[in-house]
Formats: C-alpha cells, sequence, structure tokens
C-alpha cells in the first residue's frame, strides 16, 4: 500500500503514521478472533470416548421400601431406606410368641409320649384339651403345606414333630391310636372282646364295634374303610369279627 504524506507544523512532509491501540489492548487477528467464537471440532475418538463414560455412568434413583418389604422408586429423598424384614427366607417368620407357644405345646407332646409311648392324643384329651387341639392343628397346616397352600408348618416344624412318631393323616392317627389302646386292653384282660358297656374307655367299646361293621361291608363288597392290612393287623391281636352272645361280658 502507498505511504500517505501529511504536513506537520514547521510545513514539512513525513508519512502519515496509523493509529495504534493502547499497549494493554493487543491486536488480534481476524484468525484469532474466530477462534475465540467457536470451540475447534472434537476429533471422533474423542466424542465416542465421551459417550461410552456418560452411558458407564450409572442413574441413581432415589428408593424406598413399601410396608410388604419390597422395594419401589420414590420421586422424594436422597438415600435408599432398607427394612430389616425384607431379607428373603426360606419359610414363613413367625412372632417370638407364637414360637414360644409352639416350642411349649412340643415340649408336652414330647411329655405325653414319654408317659404314653407314643404321640397319638386322642381328640378328646381332658388332661390337656390345649394340646389335643394343638395336635389337630399341626395336620390341617401340614396339608396345607403338601398342598402349597399358606402354611405355619415348616420342613423343620415337621421333622421334629416326625422324630416323635407324629401321624400325619387323622384317619391313620385315629386307627394307631385305637389299636395301641386295644393292644393295652388285651395285655390286662388276654383278650380284644371289649364289652359294648366299658367304662374306663367307651370309645374304644365304640370302635371295636365301628370295625366289626367295617369288616362286614368290606366282606358285602360294600363301601369300608376296612382294608385287608387292617385285616391281619387285627386277626394278629387275636380279633374276634362275629361274637355270640354268651361271648359277651361286662367288665
Amino acid at each position: 500500500a502507498e505511504d500517505t504524506w501529511t504536513t506537520n507544523a514547521a510545513g514539512a512532509t513525513e508519512p502519515e503514521t496509523p493509529l495504534m491501540p493502547p499497549a494493554s489492548v493487543p491486536m488480534l487477528s481476524s484468525g484469532h478472533l474466530s477462534a475465540t467464537r467457536s470451540a475447534p471440532p472434537r476429533s471422533s475418538a474423542h466424542t465416542s470416548a465421551a459417550s461410552t463414560m456418560k452411558l458407564a455412568m450409572p442413574k441413581i434413583t432415589p428408593m424406598s421400601v413399601t410396608s410388604t418389604g419390597t422395594m419401589s422408586t420414590s420421586t422424594t429423598g436422597t438415600s435408599s431406606v432398607i427394612n430389616e424384614n425384607s431379607r428373603a427366607t426360606s419359610g414363613p417368620k413367625f412372632r417370638a410368641f407364637h414360637e414360644k407357644k409352639w416350642d411349649e405345646r412340643l415340649l408336652e407332646l414330647r411329655a405325653f409320649r414319654k408317659e404314653h409311648g407314643h404321640s397319638l392324643v386322642p381328640h378328646t384329651y381332658p388332661s390337656n384339651p390345649q394340646l389335643a387341639r394343638w395336635v389337630k392343628r399341626q395336620r390341617r397346616q401340614h396339608k396345607l403345606l403338601q398342598e402349597g397352600k399358606a402354611s405355619t408348618m415348616t420342613p423343620d416344624r415337621a421333622k421334629l414333630l416326625e422324630s416323635l412318631g407324629f401321624v400325619w393323616d387323622s384317619h391313620n392317627a385315629a386307627w394307631t391310636e385305637k389299636t395301641h389302646n386295644l393292644r393295652q386292653y388285651r395285655a390286662k384282660h388276654g383278650d380284644c372282646l371289649v364289652p359294648s358297656a366299658f367304662k374306663s374307655n367307651p370309645q374304644l367299646a365304640t370302635w371295636v364295634k365301628c370295625q366289626r361293621r367295617q369288616y362286614k361291608l368290606y366282606w358285602e363288597g360294600k363301601p369300608s374303610a376296612m382294608t385287608p392290612q387292617r385285616i391281619a393287623e387285627l386277626e394278629e391281636m387275636g380279633f374276634v369279627w362275629e361274637l355270640r352272645s354268651s361271648a359277651r361280658r361286662t367288665k
């Protein structure tokens, strides 16, 4: 570019000097100005790494525990709450009171077995009606457990009861109980001829009469609770199926 000449106060000519900005304000080139307006483009590798880091960061969502012990998200709060009772267990949880009562009844059943030689508590047991009801309830709960329904019976409880010779089936339990009583009668009297009016154990007298009736139905081909196994068990004790009038006596 051509220099511009001017005339100073003394009348001499000199080249015109362009005005310069103050020293504190540096001159920026057009290239530098464009660099300040927009950041330089990132490489594809840098963009990919940033995206990977963003995906790898876990999303933290506040959690809470419902009344049933399950975890659910919450729109408020900054930390998760853990319920101590929400731990997974292999069986139902019981209150300390119920556990104590169950253990007490188990001890009573052990005492009954020690005294009588079996765990067949009668349905009507005047000495301890609570134990009789408890035994009946254990059979019902065990049946529910086998059916896959809600039950207070657990495998551990079942093992404890079975270790005492507990009979789960109520019909088999009644049969075993009465045959045990019949053996006791035979040991004392020498036969199985329990009289109809047996004041010491009227339930046994009724049961003996029922077995004779079921035996008759069995041989007539009618519905009956009698089975070949039961017939053999009674005959082994010397059970008499048909009584003559002369054979009946009161003891």
